[in-house]
Protein backbone atom coordinates (compact mmCIF):
# COMPACT_ATOMS: atom_id res chain seq x y z
CA UNK A 1 0.00 0.00 0.00
CA UNK A 2 1.01 3.66 -0.58
CA UNK A 3 2.77 5.45 2.11
CA UNK A 4 -0.05 8.07 3.39
CA UNK A 5 0.47 11.63 3.91
CA UNK A 6 -0.25 11.91 7.50
CA UNK A 7 -1.31 15.49 8.51
CA UNK A 8 -1.87 16.48 5.49
CA UNK A 9 -4.95 17.85 6.26
CA UNK A 10 -3.28 20.38 8.88
CA UNK A 11 -1.24 22.07 6.01
CA UNK A 12 -4.65 22.34 3.53
CA UNK A 13 -7.71 23.23 5.91
CA UNK A 14 -5.89 26.41 7.45
CA UNK A 15 -6.13 27.90 3.76
CA UNK A 16 -9.82 28.58 4.39
CA UNK A 17 -9.18 31.15 6.77
CA UNK A 18 -6.61 33.08 4.62
CA UNK A 19 -9.00 35.23 2.23
CA UNK A 20 -7.88 35.87 -1.47
CA UNK A 21 -9.53 39.10 -3.65
CA UNK A 22 -11.93 36.56 -4.53
CA UNK A 23 -12.97 34.38 -1.49
CA UNK A 24 -13.59 37.65 0.79
CA UNK A 25 -16.43 36.92 2.87
CA UNK A 26 -15.46 35.73 6.53
CA UNK A 27 -18.03 33.14 8.04
CA UNK A 28 -18.00 30.96 10.80
CA UNK A 29 -16.07 28.13 8.95
CA UNK A 30 -13.73 29.77 6.92
CA UNK A 31 -13.31 32.73 4.11
CA UNK A 32 -16.30 32.39 1.29
CA UNK A 33 -17.06 33.61 -2.23
CA UNK A 34 -19.75 36.70 -2.19
CA UNK A 35 -22.73 36.25 -5.37
CA UNK A 36 -22.97 38.41 -8.40
CA UNK A 37 -24.88 41.53 -7.09
CA UNK A 38 -26.04 44.49 -8.49
CA UNK A 39 -23.65 47.91 -8.05
CA UNK A 40 -24.63 49.18 -4.38
CA UNK A 41 -25.65 45.86 -2.84
CA UNK A 42 -24.26 44.43 -0.03
CA UNK A 43 -22.13 41.33 -0.57
CA UNK A 44 -24.29 38.00 -0.41
CA UNK A 45 -22.96 34.42 0.17
CA UNK A 46 -22.04 31.87 -2.47
CA UNK A 47 -23.71 28.67 -1.69
CA UNK A 48 -25.96 26.12 -2.39
CA UNK A 49 -27.30 22.39 -1.48
CA UNK A 50 -23.93 19.88 -0.71
CA UNK A 51 -23.45 17.59 -3.63
CA UNK A 52 -23.45 13.74 -2.84
CA UNK A 53 -24.69 12.06 -5.40
CA UNK A 54 -23.83 12.06 -9.28
CA UNK A 55 -26.68 14.27 -11.34
CA UNK A 56 -26.49 14.49 -14.78
CA UNK A 57 -23.33 12.92 -15.31
CA UNK A 58 -22.26 9.89 -17.77
CA UNK A 59 -21.96 6.79 -15.06
CA UNK A 60 -20.46 4.29 -17.80
CA UNK A 61 -17.34 6.76 -18.20
CA UNK A 62 -16.88 6.94 -14.57
CA UNK A 63 -17.11 3.13 -14.72
CA UNK A 64 -14.47 2.46 -17.89
CA UNK A 65 -12.28 5.21 -16.01
CA UNK A 66 -12.35 3.54 -12.75
CA UNK A 67 -11.76 0.40 -14.37
CA UNK A 68 -8.79 1.43 -16.61
CA UNK A 69 -7.05 2.60 -12.99
CA UNK A 70 -7.69 -1.12 -11.18
CA UNK A 71 -5.64 -2.88 -14.04
CA UNK A 72 -2.47 -0.38 -13.24
CA UNK A 73 0.11 -3.64 -11.94
CA UNK A 74 1.73 -0.95 -9.12
CA UNK A 75 0.24 2.41 -7.44
CA UNK A 76 3.57 4.92 -7.30
CA UNK A 77 2.91 6.33 -3.55
CA UNK A 78 2.95 9.87 -3.14
CA UNK A 79 -0.28 10.25 -5.49
CA UNK A 80 -2.24 13.14 -4.57
CA UNK A 81 -6.58 13.27 -5.87
CA UNK A 82 -8.13 16.45 -6.45
CA UNK A 83 -11.99 16.64 -6.98
CA UNK A 84 -14.95 19.10 -6.44
CA UNK A 85 -18.73 17.52 -6.19
CA UNK A 86 -19.64 14.94 -4.50
CA UNK A 87 -18.74 11.47 -3.74
CA UNK A 88 -17.60 10.22 -6.66
CA UNK A 89 -14.10 11.65 -5.46
CA UNK A 90 -14.07 8.89 -2.97
CA UNK A 91 -13.96 6.10 -6.13
CA UNK A 92 -10.89 7.95 -7.49
CA UNK A 93 -9.29 7.71 -4.31
CA UNK A 94 -9.87 4.61 -3.34
CA UNK A 95 -9.30 2.61 -7.19
CA UNK A 96 -5.77 5.18 -7.30
CA UNK A 97 -4.84 4.14 -3.78
CA UNK A 98 -3.94 8.03 -3.40
CA UNK A 99 -1.66 9.09 -0.41
CA UNK A 100 -3.69 11.98 0.01
CA UNK A 101 -6.59 13.86 -1.48
CA UNK A 102 -7.87 17.40 -1.13
CA UNK A 103 -11.92 17.85 -1.83
CA UNK A 104 -12.15 21.44 -3.23
CA UNK A 105 -15.31 23.49 -3.88
CA UNK A 106 -16.33 27.08 -4.51
CA UNK A 107 -19.60 25.99 -2.64
CA UNK A 108 -18.71 26.79 1.34
CA UNK A 109 -21.88 24.14 2.42
CA UNK A 110 -19.78 21.46 0.30
CA UNK A 111 -17.00 22.15 2.50
CA UNK A 112 -19.02 21.32 5.85
CA UNK A 113 -20.80 18.34 4.24
CA UNK A 114 -17.15 17.25 3.42
CA UNK A 115 -15.90 17.68 6.67
CA UNK A 116 -18.68 15.44 8.07
CA UNK A 117 -18.13 12.90 5.98
CA UNK A 118 -14.22 12.72 6.66
CA UNK A 119 -15.10 12.19 10.37
CA UNK A 120 -17.40 9.30 9.67
CA UNK A 121 -14.57 7.91 7.55
CA UNK A 122 -12.62 8.27 10.43
CA UNK A 123 -14.51 6.74 12.72
CA UNK A 124 -16.21 3.81 11.14
CA UNK A 125 -13.96 0.91 10.21
CA UNK A 126 -16.28 -0.56 8.02
CA UNK A 127 -18.22 0.29 4.79
CA UNK A 128 -21.40 -1.14 6.23
CA UNK A 129 -21.27 0.88 9.48
CA UNK A 130 -20.57 4.26 7.39
CA UNK A 131 -23.39 3.21 5.46
CA UNK A 132 -25.86 2.71 8.64
CA UNK A 133 -24.55 5.91 10.01
CA UNK A 134 -25.71 8.10 7.04
CA UNK A 135 -29.01 9.17 8.48
CA UNK A 136 -26.91 10.83 10.84
CA UNK A 137 -25.69 13.33 7.87
CA UNK A 138 -28.70 16.03 7.61
CA UNK A 139 -28.54 16.60 11.46
CA UNK A 140 -25.10 17.35 11.46
CA UNK A 141 -25.62 19.47 8.87
CA UNK A 142 -28.41 21.49 10.18
CA UNK A 143 -25.90 22.23 13.02
CA UNK A 144 -23.02 23.06 11.42
CA UNK A 145 -24.42 25.69 8.63
CA UNK A 146 -25.31 27.80 11.57
CA UNK A 147 -21.30 28.83 11.14
CA UNK A 148 -22.57 30.16 7.10
CA UNK A 149 -25.91 31.70 8.58
CA UNK A 150 -27.33 29.44 5.79
CA UNK A 151 -30.87 28.29 5.85
CA UNK A 152 -32.32 24.79 6.16
CA UNK A 153 -32.94 24.62 1.76
CA UNK A 154 -28.94 24.33 2.11
CA UNK A 155 -29.06 20.82 3.47
CA UNK A 156 -30.37 18.70 0.16
CA UNK A 157 -27.73 15.99 -1.06
CA UNK A 158 -29.14 15.90 -4.39
CA UNK A 159 -29.85 19.44 -5.12
CA UNK A 160 -31.72 18.69 -8.68
CA UNK A 161 -34.52 17.93 -6.45
CA UNK A 162 -37.02 19.55 -4.50
CA UNK A 163 -38.41 19.05 -1.34
CA UNK A 164 -41.34 20.55 1.14
CA UNK A 165 -39.35 18.87 3.89
CA UNK A 166 -35.64 18.68 3.25
CA UNK A 167 -34.62 17.41 6.42
CA UNK A 168 -36.58 14.64 6.19
CA UNK A 169 -35.56 13.90 2.59
CA UNK A 170 -31.79 13.84 3.28
CA UNK A 171 -32.74 11.59 5.77
CA UNK A 172 -34.22 9.18 3.46
CA UNK A 173 -32.08 9.62 0.60
CA UNK A 174 -28.95 9.20 3.01
CA UNK A 175 -31.11 5.47 4.29
CA UNK A 176 -31.12 3.90 0.56
CA UNK A 177 -27.92 5.62 -1.01
CA UNK A 178 -26.41 1.97 -1.37
CA UNK A 179 -29.52 -0.06 -0.90
CA UNK A 180 -31.77 -0.19 -3.64
CA UNK A 181 -32.53 0.99 -6.96
CA UNK A 182 -30.75 2.99 -9.46
CA UNK A 183 -28.35 4.23 -6.69
CA UNK A 184 -27.39 0.61 -6.24
CA UNK A 185 -25.51 0.61 -9.17
CA UNK A 186 -23.09 3.91 -8.25
CA UNK A 187 -21.70 1.40 -5.55
CA UNK A 188 -18.16 1.57 -6.84
CA UNK A 189 -18.10 4.83 -8.37
CA UNK A 190 -18.35 5.78 -4.38
CA UNK A 191 -14.91 3.84 -2.51
CA UNK A 192 -17.35 0.99 -1.25
CA UNK A 193 -16.54 -1.72 -4.05
CA UNK A 194 -14.82 -3.72 -1.84
CA UNK A 195 -13.69 -3.85 2.03
CA UNK A 196 -10.17 -3.10 1.06
CA UNK A 197 -11.55 0.35 -0.96
CA UNK A 198 -13.30 1.28 1.95
CA UNK A 199 -10.35 0.42 4.26
CA UNK A 200 -7.87 2.71 2.00
CA UNK A 201 -10.43 5.45 3.09
CA UNK A 202 -11.00 5.32 6.69
CA UNK A 203 -7.07 5.09 7.12
CA UNK A 204 -7.07 8.26 4.98
CA UNK A 205 -9.23 10.30 7.01
CA UNK A 206 -8.09 9.05 10.22
CA UNK A 207 -4.16 9.78 9.43
CA UNK A 208 -5.60 13.05 8.23
CA UNK A 209 -4.64 12.97 4.60
CA UNK A 210 -8.18 13.94 3.39
CA UNK A 211 -8.23 17.35 4.01
CA UNK A 212 -11.56 19.70 2.28
CA UNK A 213 -11.49 23.40 1.29
CA UNK A 214 -13.47 26.23 0.03
CA UNK A 215 -11.73 26.85 -3.03
CA UNK A 216 -13.00 28.19 -6.48
CA UNK A 217 -11.12 27.16 -9.87
CA UNK A 218 -11.28 30.38 -11.33
CA UNK A 219 -9.18 31.55 -8.28
CA UNK A 220 -5.54 32.51 -9.07
CA UNK A 221 -4.82 33.52 -5.77
CA UNK A 222 -6.38 30.84 -3.46
CA UNK A 223 -4.34 28.59 -6.38
CA UNK A 224 -1.07 29.95 -5.61
CA UNK A 225 -1.87 29.80 -2.15
CA UNK A 226 -2.50 26.03 -2.76
CA UNK A 227 0.74 25.02 -4.33
CA UNK A 228 3.02 27.28 -1.31
CA UNK A 229 1.23 25.33 1.38
CA UNK A 230 1.46 21.71 -0.41
CA UNK A 231 5.33 22.74 -1.28
CA UNK A 232 5.55 23.53 2.55
CA UNK A 233 4.26 20.36 3.56
CA UNK A 234 6.06 18.60 1.71
CA UNK A 235 9.25 20.15 2.97
CA UNK A 236 8.10 19.97 6.28
CA UNK A 237 7.55 16.12 6.48
CA UNK A 238 10.66 15.14 4.99
CA UNK A 239 9.24 14.68 1.63
CA UNK A 240 11.90 16.38 -0.77
CA UNK A 241 13.46 12.99 -1.88
CA UNK A 242 9.90 11.40 -2.35
CA UNK A 243 7.25 12.58 -5.09
CA UNK A 244 4.25 13.89 -4.50
CA UNK A 245 2.33 15.00 -7.50
CA UNK A 246 -1.68 15.45 -8.62
CA UNK A 247 -2.54 11.78 -10.12
CA UNK A 248 -6.08 12.72 -10.44
CA UNK A 249 -8.04 15.77 -10.83
CA UNK A 250 -12.18 15.76 -11.53
CA UNK A 251 -13.35 19.06 -12.45
CA UNK A 252 -17.48 17.59 -12.88
CA UNK A 253 -19.20 20.29 -15.04
CA UNK A 254 -17.81 23.03 -14.00
CA UNK A 255 -16.13 24.08 -17.53
CA UNK A 256 -19.88 23.81 -18.80
CA UNK A 257 -20.91 26.71 -16.86
CA UNK A 258 -17.73 28.89 -17.56
CA UNK A 259 -19.66 30.67 -20.72
CA UNK A 260 -22.84 32.27 -18.68
CA UNK A 261 -22.26 35.70 -16.90
CA UNK A 262 -22.86 33.93 -13.61
CA UNK A 263 -21.53 29.57 -12.47
CA UNK A 264 -23.61 27.81 -10.68
CA UNK A 265 -23.26 29.10 -7.20
CA UNK A 266 -23.93 32.96 -8.20
CA UNK A 267 -20.27 33.84 -8.70
CA UNK A 268 -19.45 36.23 -11.38
CA UNK A 269 -17.47 34.67 -14.62
CA UNK A 270 -15.53 37.16 -16.24
CA UNK A 271 -14.93 36.44 -19.71
CA UNK A 272 -12.08 34.70 -20.15
CA UNK A 273 -13.62 32.56 -17.25
CA UNK A 274 -12.45 28.82 -19.11
CA UNK A 275 -8.80 29.83 -19.80
CA UNK A 276 -8.44 30.87 -16.10
CA UNK A 277 -9.23 27.55 -14.61
CA UNK A 278 -7.17 25.49 -17.41
CA UNK A 279 -4.53 27.98 -16.60
CA UNK A 280 -4.82 27.34 -12.79
CA UNK A 281 -5.26 23.47 -13.51
CA UNK A 282 -2.23 23.70 -15.76
CA UNK A 283 -0.10 25.09 -12.90
CA UNK A 284 -0.74 23.17 -10.00
CA UNK A 285 -0.18 19.90 -12.40
CA UNK A 286 3.27 21.24 -13.48
CA UNK A 287 4.03 22.21 -10.14
CA UNK A 288 3.12 18.45 -8.60
CA UNK A 289 3.96 16.28 -12.37
CA UNK A 290 5.07 12.59 -11.42
CA UNK A 291 8.16 11.55 -12.11
CA UNK A 292 7.45 8.85 -14.74
CA UNK A 293 7.54 10.14 -18.19
CA UNK A 294 5.10 8.05 -19.23
CA UNK A 295 2.22 8.55 -17.62
CA UNK A 296 0.72 12.01 -16.22
CA UNK A 297 -2.23 13.14 -14.29
CA UNK A 298 -5.43 12.06 -14.71
CA UNK A 299 -8.02 14.34 -15.58
CA UNK A 300 -11.49 13.72 -15.43
CA UNK A 301 -15.44 15.69 -16.99
CA UNK A 302 -18.46 15.39 -16.47
CA UNK A 303 -18.46 13.47 -19.78
CA UNK A 304 -14.96 12.59 -20.34
CA UNK A 305 -11.55 11.08 -19.10
CA UNK A 306 -8.00 12.28 -20.38
CA UNK A 307 -6.64 9.30 -19.67
CA UNK A 308 -3.70 9.73 -18.35
CA UNK A 309 -2.54 13.56 -19.61
CA UNK A 310 1.25 12.50 -21.53
CA UNK A 311 2.71 15.90 -21.38
CA UNK A 312 6.04 16.96 -19.65
CA UNK A 313 4.52 19.15 -17.64
CA UNK A 314 1.27 20.62 -18.06
CA UNK A 315 0.40 24.14 -20.06
CA UNK A 316 -2.52 25.60 -20.47
CA UNK A 317 -2.25 25.75 -24.47
CA UNK A 318 -1.75 22.01 -23.82
CA UNK A 319 -4.75 21.50 -21.59
CA UNK A 320 -6.96 23.47 -24.40
CA UNK A 321 -5.83 21.79 -26.88
CA UNK A 322 -6.01 18.13 -25.02
CA UNK A 323 -9.86 18.98 -24.44
CA UNK A 324 -11.18 20.05 -28.02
Amino acid sequence: MPKLLEDFESAIAPLCQRPTSARCLKTGAGYAYAKLVKEGEPAELSCRPAHAMIVGEKLEGHKRALADIRKAETVPEGGIHIGVAGFVNLGYIAANRSSGAILMDSNPVQKVFWDIIIDMLSVYETKEDFILALPSVPFQLVAALDKLNCGQEYILLDEDLSYDAPLETVRHKGRILFETGEDQGQMDLFGMRTDEDYTHLHKLAKVGAIAALTLDLKDAQGFNQLKTAMEEFKKASGCQERQIYVSSFYVSNVLEFLHNRRDFNGVENMPNARNMVLRNIASLLSAFFPKAADKGPMLITYDRTYNPLQLDGVSQRQLHMAMK
